[in-house]
């Protein structure tokens, strides 16, 4: 499923550049394509995986990853086709999404994979819908129940806004410099964009670990409003820029860099140490989608602001969410809702033991116990 949505994904992001004079036809193939990625963000292998202790550094290593994407995109792929055809440029794209297809279709294998596997019988129609139901009554009831996964559904979009600020609008904000002769054109516009993302990863490389570690042994109701808190002030900041090529320009767009991440990590460590075991996929699936919508919703009332407002209109928008963010953690604090759950506490955890969940060896020896003797 997961080397499928890459291959899915890399084919709708070939048609952008021909579905582009349509802006219906580009919005569909945009939804597509968020749709198709999504598989290998729902699945929950951080929490199936990592012990609750440990989820924030390996939510970190899991940056190294983008990091290597960021290098690829904006170190290699944007500067050997800067000069090539916007159609050239998607296709290269899309040969990297296929080479990704075929790496995971041979890479990836069942963990609990036996040669002599017995084939289990599958549930009817009727069953699965049945466990549609008591999956989708469960997850909302876990939402219901637990505040600070709640919580984690607030504070996960606002972190995908904060993305778009550091990629779809930084650009736009270097751009709007064009006016008054601050730069030349979109080309150096664009290369002063591919730089501060360049200074983005190499500043990253050092910090994730670290910042993994401290989102496992501070309390998330310091550590959490602590880093939306620096996002707040690297925002706000924005404002005092005068030039998009200055080294203070490059100082603070780091630093929104470096704080959307440890932002990223701080919530989903939280949001993983919080899984039930009964329903995990389902929320990683609401979790995800519901980040996705809200994240293109954004873009286009900030693209409205921008066209209509200012060209950094859209910071006062991500000001208000991470005030909000802030302001919401400490009342759960004051409340007492983290300290009544031990799954956002660091260190060892106390509690119910979970059940453990049977590998499929042993699903198969019971099949064949239970059906010893019958045709």
């Amino acid at each position: 499923m997961i080397a499928l949505s890459y291959l899915s994904g890399g084919l709708m992001f070939l048609l952008v550049p021909l579905v582009s004079p349509s802006m219906t036809l580009l919005l569909v193939v945009n939804l597509l394509f968020t749709f198709l990625k999504e598989p290998p963000f729902i699945a929950p292998i951080v929490s199936d995986i990592v012990s609750r202790g440990s989820r924030g550094k390996a939510t970190s290593l899991n940056g190294y990853g983008y990091l290597v994407s960021e290098f690829i995109t904006f170190g290699v792929i944007i500067k050997l086709t800067s000069d090539m055809s916007v159609l050239t440029q998607y296709s290269i794209c899309t040969g990297v999404f296929i080479l990704a297809f075929f790496i995971f279709l041979i890479v990836l294998k069942d963990p609990d994979h036996i040669e002599d596997q017995r084939v289990l019988p599958q549930p009817s129609l009727s069953e699965r819908i049945v466990n549609v139901k008591v999956l989708i009554r469960s997850s909302i009831s876990a939402i219901k129940n637990n505040s600070i996964l709640a919580l984690t559904y607030i504070a996960g979009p606002a972190v995908r806004v904060g993305y778009e600020i550091n990629t779809t609008f930084l650009l736009l904000w270097i751009i709007g410099f064009i006016e008054d002769c601050t730069i030349k054109n979109e080309t150096e516009a664009k290369s002063i964009f591919a730089n501060i993302h360049l200074f983005n990863m190499l500043a990253a490389i050092f910090v994730l670990h670290p910042v993994g570690h401290v989102m496992d042994t501070m309390h998330p109701s310091l550590s959490i409003p602590m880093v939306f808190s620096v996002r707040l002030m690297a925002l706000v900041s924005v404002f005092f820029l005068n030039a998009p090529d200055d080294w203070s320009s490059y100082l603070v767009f780091t630093l929104i860099g470096l704080s959307n991440t440890s932002c990223n990590i701080g919530v989903d460590s939280l949001f993983n140490k919080n899984l039930p075991q009964d329903c995990r996929g389902v929320l990683n699936g609401y979790y995800n989608t519901l980040g996705n919508f809200l994240k293109i919703g954004f873009v286009l009332f900030s693209g409205y602001l921008y066209d209509t407002v200012s060209h950094t209109a859209p910071l006062f928008f991500v000001i208000i969410i991470d005030s909000f963010i802030i302001l919401l953690i400490l009342s759960l604090k004051a409340c007492g809702k983290f300290e009544n759950n031990v799954h956002a506490s660091p260190g060892k955890l106390r509690g119910p033991k979970l059940r453990k969940v049977s590998s499929r060896k042993e699903i198969n020896e019971k099949f064949a116990i239970n059906n010893e003797g019958t045709v």
